[in-house]
This record gives C-alpha cells, sequence and structure tokens, in this order.
C-alpha cells in the first residue's frame, strides 16, 4: 500500500484529468468547461381547479426532450417581488388576472439551455386556486417565448399520471395528488 501522501498526489491528478472532461448535469445538459452559466430566479403558478386539474403549458426546449409540459410562470425581472412577477406573468401568458396567490408549495433547480446559452434557474411554486378560465397567450415575447409556445391544457392527476409526454417536474403527478388530498404545511424540493 501506498504512503497516504502517495494516495493523496495520485488522487488529485485523477481529480484533475476529471475536471478536464465534459460533464452530464443531473438534468441531463453537458456542461463544457469555462461554460458561463446565467443562474435566473423564477416563479410558477400551480393553477388548481377546484375539480382538481392543474393548468399546463407545452413548450418547445432544446435538447433530447423536445416538447414538454410546464406550469405557467417564468423569471422575474430586477427590483420585482415574487407576487408581483407571478401576477405579471400569469397575465402575460394566458391573459388571466390572478388575485390570491396561494402559499410556496414547492421548490425546484434545472438546468437547460436557450439558444445555446446555459441557465440554471431557482424556481418556487405557488399553489393559486382558480376557477377554469380559457387561457390565451397575449403576452408572449416576440422571440423565444413565442416560438416555443405550443398549447394550454387543463390536466387531471390521472391524465398526467398515464400520459406518455413529459412534464416538469417529472413526477409532478404525485406532488400534485398530495397537493389536492391535503394542505400545504410545508416547501417541497423538487427533482427534475
Amino acid at each position: 500500500m501506498f504512503p497516504l501522501s502517495l494516495r493523496m498526489k495520485k488522487s488529485k491528478k485523477a481529480f484533475a484529468a476529471e475536471r478536464k472532461k465534459p460533464r452530464l448535469m443531473k438534468s441531463g445538459v453537458r456542461l463544457e468547461m469555462k461554460e458561463m452559466i446565467t443562474e435566473r430566479q423564477s416563479v410558477r403558478a400551480v393553477l388548481l381547479s377546484p375539480d382538481g386539474k392543474i393548468l399546463m403549458m407545452k413548450v418547445r426546449v432544446e435538447g433530447p426532450d423536445g416538447e414538454i409540459w410546464i406550469t405557467p410562470g417564468e423569471g422575474l425581472k430586477y427590483g420585482e417581488s415574487e407576487n408581483a412577477a407571478l401576477r405579471r406573468e400569469i397575465r402575460e401568458e394566458t391573459d388571466f388576472d390572478l388575485v390570491d396567490i396561494g402559499p410556496r408549495v414547492w421548490k425546484r433547480v434545472d438546468v437547460f439551455r436557450i439558444d445555446g446559452q446555459l441557465f440554471r434557474q431557482s424556481e418556487n411554486y405557488y399553489l393559486c386556486r382558480v376557477n377554469d378560465f380559457e387561457p390565451v397567450p397575449i403576452l408572449l415575447d416576440e422571440g423565444i417565448e413565442r416560438q416555443g409556445f405550443i398549447g394550454f391544457k387543463w390536466w387531471s392527476v390521472e391524465e398526467i399520471r398515464n400520459s406518455p409526454d413529459l412534464f416538469a417536474p417529472r413526477d409532478i403527478h404525485r406532488h400534485l395528488s398530495n397537493l389536492i388530498e391535503q394542505s400545504p404545511h410545508t416547501v417541497v424540493r423538487l427533482g427534475r
């Protein structure tokens, strides 16, 4: 057996060699060395109807996923509160005036690319109980946001569970089921 000092030097070299290789993030995004990551803070609405359906929007994404269902919401503007950002985003994306914002129920971190740029986004999800409404994407940005938008749908937990489509977060049906069955009392950290 090598002395401890030799083992440490050897492991440092192995570690340095490993750092030169591209890394694959948990999210499936490939990270090249010296690549800049833009940090973003985001808010999302869990718009839940009286019959237990959640409003989701389908968008195109870069990478192998292609298309994915997400909850409405997006990034905060400089100096904007989370509640103000959530109201603004819901209005822009659905033409619905969000009055009551409930508790923060979920949080998640995601890594993704938009037009080749790498983002690490911290997301806070707020429960918003609403009556059914017909969403209309009136104020989507002309660029990426409008090009990536596909459509809206109110989903039941069962429909999500049985769908072959991709959702973010992947196990949203399980967390949504918990929200419907019991009042939220803690913030749940979600996976990808």
